[in-house]
């Protein structure tokens, strides 16, 4: 067990030094084994789909980066677009929401 443990101690590194305080994870295991890491806030996502929810409540509340840290064996598809957020890759697992403006007519400008 002292070996499982050591062996997750620079995940738990990597996880604090993310430059953002929300991670998402399709893992639903990551959370428990990041119980050390008291400054993120943690999201269980299982499909795509689950951002089509996630990610407007998340620009509504002012996140405007996360984290995605999924599975090896079952990865994420980030939208470049969901409603008016763009969603843009900023380095390796960290992206990050820009709100797209719209004219009168709802088109971009």
């Amino acid at each position: 067990m002292y070996q499982s443990h050591y062996d997750q101690i620079w995940i738990r590194e990597a996880t604090d030094n993310l430059p953002t305080d929300v991670i998402m994870t399709n893992n639903p295991f990551f959370p428990s084994f990041m119980a050390d890491v008291t400054n993120k806030q943690f999201m269980y996502i299982n499909e795509t789909e689950d951002l089509d929810v996630i990610i407007p409540r998340l620009a509504d509340h002012g996140i405007q980066r996360f984290a995605l840290v999924t599975e090896e064996h079952m990865p994420i598809d980030v939208p470049s677009q969901i409603g008016n957020i763009a969603i843009q890759k900023s380095a390796p697992l960290i992206y990050d929401l820009v709100s797209i403006q719209t004219t009168r007519t709802g088109k971009e400008p």
